[in-house]
């Protein structure tokens, strides 16, 4: 989890202070403040365009909406793409390897590792061309009330291991439950690029609780344990996104949500930030 500025860590996890810093940048677009460089090109949409009020409309209520599939070449590409560049550990990045170096959760030089993030996605073409989505952008700017000022891509690994769950939060696994605080406001879009279920790094997420915290947890901790989130929320409660590779989800990140750590394949993700 990325901690912005101390302003918006502290006030951008309320869902009325969003909707104020909505108002400000829709008002600064129309006065000539430009959105983020990385501006749609395509003239064919990946998705159809009926699927924006609907999922406009169901991200405000469930925080999430599915349906967001890629197709196989894209995959294929993305994929190709993460085995030949190099990765780095979150926070370390004086080390870079190649996915295919790493053995038993460790790094050539020994390190562990529960997380690779390719050094550079948007070298890949297919990840331009998903970014670049007009049906997606058109979701984002439905959702967030604006054309987003910054746009970007991370694509990472979770390798397969048996780390325990200390050394996975101590390596920025988030096998916890947590909302992020990204900025003043933000939307994700997750694409699965390897087959992910419940023993491969499946998603996790509690419905509608971008907007259903107690006051407690707006002013303390980001993080929840797995008995406060069944007794807020109720056992059961969670949604866990599970299958093939090309699945995607657009979602809000300020609901609760976690990985579930990796223990049979190696999970590849690509995550769009739209803020």
């Amino acid at each position: 989890m990325r901690r912005p500025s101390d302003l918006r860590f502290l006030f951008g996890r309320f869902y009325l202070v969003r909707r104020i810093f909505t108002a400000y940048v829709r008002t600064a677009q129309k006065l000539g403040r430009k959105p983020d460089s990385l501006s749609t090109r395509l003239d064919r949409p990946l998705f159809p365009d009926h699927m924006v009020p609907r999922a406009v409309a169901e991200i405000h209520v469930r925080s999430f909406c599915g349906g967001f599939d890629i197709p196989g070449d894209l995959v294929a590409e993305i994929h190709e793409f993460a085995k030949t560049e190099r990765c780095f550990r979150p926070g370390h990045e004086g080390e870079t390897f190649l996915f295919e170096e790493v053995q038993g959760g460790r790094t050539p030089n020994g390190k562990l590792v529960a997380l690779a993030q390719v050094l550079d996605p948007l070298r890949c073409p297919a990840i331009l061309t998903v970014a670049q989505d007009p049906v997606l952008r058109s979701v984002v700017r439905g959702y967030l009330g604006y054309e987003p000022v910054r746009v970007a891509p991370i694509l990472y690994w979770s390798p397969v291991s048996r780390l325990d769950p200390s050394h996975r939060r101590s390596l920025n696994q988030t096998i916890d439950f947590h909302y992020d605080v990204d900025s003043w406001n933000f939307l994700y879009a997750h694409f699965y690029i390897t087959h992910t279920d419940e023993m491969s790094g499946a998603h996790v997420l509690i419905p509608g609780t971008h907007r259903k915290k107690p006051l407690r947890m707006l002013l303390g901790p980001t993080r929840a344990s797995l008995d406060d989130i069944e007794q807020l929320y109720g056992a059961g409660s969670a949604i866990i996104i599970e299958g093939p590779a090309g699945t995607g989800f657009v979602e809000d990140t300020s609901c609760f949500h976690r990985a579930l750590p990796p223990i049979q394949s190696d999970r590849l993700l690509l995550q769009i930030r739209f803020n």
